[in-house]
Parts: C-alpha cells; structure tokens; sequence
C-alpha cells in the first residue's frame, strides 16, 4: 500500500450516467429482454424504466439487447427494496 498527501474527496456512486436518446433506447431494450426472458407482464418495462429516468418511455424501438452488469445490478436493488419494504409493512402489521 502507498501513501501519498492528498486531499480526501467524497465519491459520490450514486451519480448518473447523463439520459441521452441513445442510453435510454439502450436501457429500454435490455429491459425488454428481461421481461421477455423472465416472462414479466407487457407493463413491467415501462414501470422499471418510468422508475429509472422518472418518465414513461415514448418513441423507442422494439429491439433487446443483452443487460449490462449495471442495470442487472440496478434491477437487483430494486428488488431488494421492495422485499425490505414488504418485510416491514408486515412487522408494522403484527405488532398491532
């Protein structure tokens, strides 16, 4: 390990890729290879992507594309905060 001076800077993960026509055509057709793969019904792509750019999806191309780790990943916390949302609701539930 090598030591350096330096000033410490916060990296912030959480900041996105910029939503050009080309990422979001991109994004929406590895969504749909998703959904047709998994068997989910027609509106999950649009409701996951909706949740990923905050629009619905409007004059994309039809086509699928293999998923990157990053929106696998992505759909995976996703997924994730549903079933700790679930799991609470549940616990608020029973202690009533």
């Amino acid at each position: 390990m090598e030591v350096a001076d330096g000033e410490l800077v916060k990296i912030d993960r959480k900041v996105k890729k910029p939503a050009t026509p080309d990422r979001k055509q991109h994004v929406y057709s590895q969504l749909l290879h998703i959904c047709r793969k998994k068997g989910h019904k027609p509106g999950w792509t649009a409701n996951q992507y909706k949740k990923m750019f905050g629009v619905w999806p409007r004059g994309l191309r039809d086509v699928t594309a293999t998923p990157t780790p990053e929106i696998e990943g992505w759909l995976k916390s996703q997924r994730i905060a549903y079933l700790k949302g679930r799991e609470k609701a549940q616990e608020g539930r029973s202690h009533v």
